[in-house]
């Protein structure tokens, strides 16, 4: 039996074979000497070699068919050369009669035999010779040109009027001509530009910061980017990492060392991305993806996002690869788990879901296996955006994921999608059990569609022969939810419902908390008998209707009124708005209705938006959908284009929107 600390025969094998590294090999030779095992197994593994080394060497003695086929191809061999020779000699023999045989091509000679025909060329004459001159006036002059006569036979030449002996040629001389440039076609002038010198921008620069120019010095340091010579980037980089220049020079500087992308230059950038000032940490993510040297980029992917120990460069070059090309998809995957940060991660997911290749679909369904629930949200609704390329992905997620808010969450990015694959994905959950899942698809298709069928085969077939998904919707106004049931227009396909209601002094002293009774009333006798119901009252303290968790909505409806209508007796000045959602959320609803006025206790939390991620947080692993109804006072008697604004109100709507909920209000009359 083999001890803890002990090799394998894999590695031991290696050893024999000398193909184990020397520090390995080093460990393993001192472990030999105090381990009896392994050094018995090594003798073993050893062996076979030692045997093998000491045998004689022998060759297999070949046999009568194999000596057969030897002879053969030896004798197809000399067939082959013999035949190689005779059609080359014959190929030569015929090459030769053919050159012979030509007729020979007369090319023209100054030194040929006058014949009667043909007249040799005289000499030019000399210059105290008169010539005539030419009738037409000639602007330039023109080369002397000698004119032969033909030597056909038939052709006879006109009589010659000249004192010249008639074996000599005539010759007339012309001015020689003047070469012409040929004009190019172009209307403007093509000018030749000479090459940058690092003296000549650095020139510019000193005289513009001379005149406090910044554009000029601007320009000035993008045309070094341009340069790219080692001069030009060792002075970009103390122009980008100089603390008294101007943010808008140093930023400049470091997209001009982007330009460059050499690993100098993008240590640099890595160095102004740990800057404060949010526009230096932008234009270094801007530099960094303007990098394409490959030797820079791998080192970015493979020693600065995993391995580096500031967040706020991993955070840079995670911002950056949406312009990296090409990218790895292993080596980015390889990154992301080595990461810890979140903010890092949802970085790379929020960048690389620009790509929408495939590169940043792997990295995709990577990300959505993280053990952070925000980071595997952003994921899944990053998939929307993949169009169909995505849809066997999120199908499988709201197939098998466990959380009911990523499943719900699945599937509206299967909607999202606006492919006739996605929707006919979405349709199969039409047949599910689970109501939520059954409402979510049925209300994202009578939104995108505007029509409204009872089976899962109708919407199939209409799907289907749709020309594009999804069609132009001629009127929205007729659309409608057949729903469980609705609160201010809210349709409900749930199996139960938790309602939370503000008893605060501020709810009853606006008449909200009289506006919440009336709501909770009304939409308990409309729901299903099946649905399960509790209400939960908070303001200094919590009171719970029913002790037992979820009623049936039959056992609520006799006594929920006379329960509602004792808080507005009671006299609460607090409204601890925390416990009860998490009292709420510990009921694990479908669906959790919350009516309140937005006061909230400040001992527990000191603004409203640490207690929205608290009550985010707690939510994670149950999954309950959180919908908001407001009450809000004001003085107008007209609030129909009225819109509430503030702290208050950008809370409540982020709690309702990280919990898949919606955000609704009602404006109330204030009283003194």
């Amino acid at each position: 039996m083999l001890k803890g600390n002990c090799f394998e025969d894999q590695t031991l094998s290696r050893y024999i074979d000398g193909r184990l590294p020397e520090q390995d090999a080093r460990r393993l030779r001192a472990h030999l000497e105090v381990c009896s095992v392994c050094r018995k197994r090594l003798q073993l593994l050893s062996m076979p070699k030692r045997v093998l080394t000491r045998l004689p060497e022998q060759r297999p003695t070949l046999s009568f068919s194999s000596v057969l086929n030897a002879y053969k191809r030896r004798l197809r061999l000399m067939r082959l050369l013999r035949r190689a020779v005779v059609w080359s000699s014959a190929a030569a023999v015929v090459l030769i009669a053919v050159i012979l045989l030509l007729p020979e091509t007369p090319s023209p000679s100054p030194h040929r035999k006058a014949t009667p025909h043909r007249k040799v060329a005289v000499e030019v004459p000399a210059p105290s010779r008169k010539l005539p001159e030419p009738r037409a006036a000639q602007k330039q002059p023109q080369p002397k040109v000698v004119k032969r006569q033909p030597k056909h036979p038939t052709y006879k030449p006109p009589p010659q009027k000249h004192s010249e002996a008639p074996h000599e040629q005539v010759v007339k001389v012309e001015p020689p001509r003047k070469e012409q440039r040929r004009v190019s076609v172009r209307s403007t002038p093509v000018v030749e530009r000479t090459p940058l010198l690092f003296e000549d921008v650095i020139a510019q620069f000193n005289r513009a910061r001379q005149e406090k120019d910044t554009g000029g010095q601007a320009e000035a340091v993008r045309t070094m980017g341009k340069i790219g010579t080692p001069q030009a980037e060792a002075f970009l980089c103390r122009l980008a990492l100089d603390e008294h220049e101007l943010a808008e020079l140093r930023a400049q500087a470091t997209l001009a060392l982007g330009e460059i992308g050499t690993r100098k230059a993008a240590e640099t950038i890595l160095a102004v991305a740990r800057s404060d000032k949010e526009r230096l940490s932008a234009a270094a993510v801007k530099a960094l993806g303007r990098i394409r040297v490959a030797q820079t980029l791998q080192w970015l992917l493979t020693h600065v996002l995993p391995k580096s120990r500031h967040e706020a460069e991993r955070l840079a070059v995670a911002r950056s690869l949406c312009c990296v090309n090409p990218l790895p998809a292993r080596k980015v995957i390889w990154a992301v788990k080595q990461e810890r940060s979140a903010a890092v991660k949802l970085a790379v997911a929020f960048s690389i879901a620009k790509r929408r290749d495939k590169v940043a679909l792997q990295v995709l369904q990577e990300l959505v296996k993280d053990g952070n629930f925000t980071i595997r949200r952003a994921c899944v609704e990053l998939l929307g955006m993949f169009g169909k390329n995505a849809v066997k992905v999120l199908s499988r997620i709201a197939r098998n994921e466990s959380n009911p808010l990523l499943r719900e969450l699945a599937l509206k990015s299967l909607l999202a999608t606006d492919t006739k694959e996605g929707a006919l994905a979405a349709l199969k959950f039409l047949k599910s059990s689970d109501r939520r899942a059954y409402g979510v698809v049925l209300k994202g298709l009578i939104d995108l569609t505007g029509r409204r069928f009872t089976t899962e085969r109708a919407w199939r077939r209409y799907i289907r022969r749709l020309p594009t998904f999804p069609p132009e919707k001629s009127r929205t106004t007729d659309i409608g939810y057949n729903a469980d049931f609705s609160i201010w227009n809210i349709p409900f396909w749930t199996r139960s419902v938790v309602f939370v209601v503000d008893c605060s002094t501020t709810a009853r002293r606006i008449k909200a908390l009289n506006s919440a009774i009336d709501v909770v009333m009304q939409t308990v006798r409309n729901i299903p008998d099946y649905v399960r119901v509790n209400v939960v009252c908070y303001g200094s303290t919590l009171l719970t209707y029913s002790h037992k968790g979820l009623v049936p909505a039959v056992k609520v409806r006799r006594g929920l009124e006379r329960f509602l209508k004792a808080q507005l007796a009671r006299n609460i000045p607090g409204a601890d708005l925390y416990s009860a959602l998490i009292t709420a959320i510990k009921l694990a609803p479908d669906d959790i209705v919350l009516l309140t006025t937005g006061v909230t206790s400040r001992h527990c939390f000191s603004n409203l938006s640490s207690l929205v991620d608290a009550v985010s947080r707690a939510n994670q692993k149950v999954g309950c959908r959180i919908h908001i109804l407001a009450f809000f006072a004001t003085n107008r008697k007209n609030t129909e284009n009225l819109i509430p604004c503030g702290e208050t109100v950008e809370a409540l709507k982020r709690l309702a929107m990280l919990n898949l909920g919606q955000f609704r209000y009602r404006w109330l009359k204030q009283t003194h």
